[in-house]
C-alpha cells in the first residue's frame, strides 16, 4: 500500500513526434483521494483517473502524446493511502519518490 500526500512524478516520455499511446491504470483507494494527470508539453493538464471514494478502479485508453516532454504525475489529498498499477506503451514509470 502506497500513501501520498501532495504530487510526484510518476512517468516521463520525450516525443520527437504527436504519438498514440495506450495508457491503462488499476486504482485501489482505502482512504482521501487521488487523481491521476497528464501534463503535455505546453503545460496543459488532462485528467486520466479520478477517486474521491474508497473503492477499485480501472480503465484502458488510447492517448495522444504530442511532440515535446510529457508527464504524468498523481496528486493525492490529505492522508491519502492506495495501491496502484499503471501501464503504458511509451516511455518509463519511476517509483514514488517518498
Amino acid at each position: 500500500m502506497e500513501r501520498l500526500e501532495g504530487m510526484d512524478t510518476v512517468w516521463s516520455w520525450e516525443a520527437q513526434e504527436t504519438t498514440e499511446a495506450e495508457f491503462s491504470y488499476e486504482i485501489t483507494l482505502y482512504s482521501g483521494k487521488l487523481k491521476v494527470v497528464l501534463i503535455d508539453p505546453e503545460g496543459a493538464l488532462t485528467t486520466l483517473a479520478e477517486c474521491d471514494s474508497p473503492g477499485e478502479q480501472n480503465a484502458k485508453e488510447s492517448i495522444s502524446l504530442e511532440k515535446g516532454k510529457s508527464r504524468i504525475k498523481l496528486v493525492a489529498g490529505e492522508d491519502t493511502r492506495f495501491d496502484i498499477q499503471l501501464g503504458m506503451t511509451e516511455g518509463s514509470f519511476a517509483e514514488l519518490g517518498f
